[in-house]
């Protein structure tokens, strides 16, 4: 069960504004872990947005390739300060492994891009059971550090 203190969705005229004054108020409060979009290119830009806005290291594992596909073709200018990985089930544990490392040491926001890509990535019985304990991972791991 995720535990989402806030979630952030397609009701734009409610949280937005041109500064997103809101958005960081509540994230810097209630460090939400899950935002929603029902557009696609809305929801790069506002990731894009948010990752402009802060002043940390980003870690962005794009499992849809959406986000990349945008940098790629520069509909949204890559920002230097993110460091963007395209897992595979080759390398994900030692993705996960490397994050989960960089995030105790210092504060990194994490964007996993999306959860549907994060379960889709295996198709064994128990692979559930890993990328639930990577999430809760990272999540401690976050939570403790102030990543």
């Amino acid at each position: 069960m995720v535990d989402t203190k806030v979630v952030l969705d397609k009701n734009p005229e409610q949280i937005l504004d041109d500064d997103l004054i809101y958005v960081r108020k509540e994230f810097s409060n209630k460090n939400p872990n899950i935002i929603l979009c029902s557009e696609p290119f809305l929801k790069a830009e506002f990731l894009n947005e948010l990752i402009n806005s802060i002043n940390y290291p980003v870690i962005f594992l794009d499992f849809d390739l959406l986000y990349s596909g945008y940098i790629i073709s520069e509909m949204i200018k890559k920002n230097d300060k993110v460091e963007i990985h395209r897992p595979s089930k080759v390398d994900l544990k030692k993705i996960i492994s490397e994050i989960a490392k960089r995030i105790s040491n210092e504060k990194i926001l994490v964007i996993i891009d999306s959860f549907n890509g994060f379960y889709n990535i295996y198709d064994e019985k128990e692979s559930g059971r890993f990328i639930n304990a990577s999430l809760m991972l990272l999540s401690s791991i976050g939570i403790d550090s102030g990543s």
